[in-house]
């Protein structure tokens, strides 16, 4: 959701995050007009916002409002990188002793002497 000042800068990053490969329609860009629908939509998985003004905290407590999973609120001051904000890490941890690893190193005491 962002405001008619920064609606063509949000569209550009819109373009630049579907240009990396993401599938068209999971980042998207509204005007503030449409936000009491836009919140109440089941689809919505999280909301980045334009500024740190009270138009935080309403959209804040419209999503903790709604039934189901706790959705993000990104907020971004003016000039701050949206693009970055919204990439994340996955990390994959594998238990080798489930699958028959060294499980000897699982087992080892270190000596008080």
């Amino acid at each position: 959701m962002v405001s008619e000042i920064f609606y063509e800068e949000a569209v550009e990053i819109q373009n630049k995050f579907e240009s990396t490969g993401a599938p068209k329609g999971l980042f998207q860009v509204a005007r503030l007009a449409h936000l009491d629908t836009l919140l109440m939509d089941e689809d919505l998985s999280g909301v980045v916002v334009d500024s740190g003004t009270d138009r935080t905290a309403r959209i804040t407590a419209m999503l903790s409002s709604r039934e189901g999973a706790i959705l993000p609120v990104i907020t971004a001051e003016y000039n701050d990188n949206l693009i970055q904000r919204l990439m994340t890490e996955k990390a994959i941890s594998i238990d080798t002793t489930a699958s028959g690893g060294n499980t000897s190193l699982m087992t080892l005491v270190e000596d008080d002497e």
